[in-house]
């Protein structure tokens, strides 16, 4: 006689729906952060790293070229 082997993933469902309802409730912004970065731009403290903006626009650039 063969053997059957068996997947049962009905008690995933529930917890990948549960982690689904926390995904929704994470906001897409981080207020907190935004008011950091506007509280130093508007007390002239903040600061730019050029290189990792070059760094973003010149992968931008390439990620255009390739696609």
């Amino acid at each position: 006689m063969g053997t059957t082997d068996k997947v049962e993933l009905s008690s995933w469902k529930d917890e990948v729906a549960g982690l689904k309802e926390k995904a929704k409730a994470i906001p897409v912004v981080d207020e907190e952060k935004v008011a950091r970065v506007k509280q130093a731009i508007d007390s002239g403290t903040y600061e730019v790293n050029s290189r990792l903006v070059a760094r973003g626009i010149l992968k931008s650039q390439l990620s255009d070229e390739i696609s």
